[in-house]
C-alpha cells in the first residue's frame, strides 16, 4: 500500500507491528462504505453510476499497473469521501 498514490486509493500513513497484531494508520474517509450507501438510496441516477465505476476501475487499473490485485473487492471495501 506504500505504493500507492492515487487519488481513489485510501493513504497508508503508518503502520505499527505488535506481537499479535499488525495496526494500519489510514485516511480518514467519512463517506463511509458504498454498501451502506447504496442501502440508503432510493433511487441512484445513472451520472452518479457512471462517477463511482469511473473511479473505481480507474482505480483498479493503476493497483494492476504496479502488478497488485486486490482479492476482496465488494461492496463494503469502497470507502466513500
Amino acid at each position: 500500500m506504500r505504493k500507492m498514490k492515487h487519488e481513489n486509493i485510501i493513504k497508508l500513513y503508518q503502520v505499527f507491528e505488535g506481537l499479535r497484531n499488525v495496526y494500519l494508520v489510514l485516511e480518514y474517509l467519512k463517506g463511509g462504505d458504498l454498501a451502506s450507501y447504496l442501502k440508503s438510496k432510493k433511487e441512484i441516477s445513472e451520472e452518479e453510476i457512471k462517477m463511482l465505476m469511473s473511479g473505481i476501475i480507474d482505480a483498479l487499473v493503476y493497483i494492476h499497473s504496479l502488478n497488485i490485485i486486490h482479492r476482496d473487492l465488494k461492496l463494503e471495501n469502497i470507502l466513500l469521501m
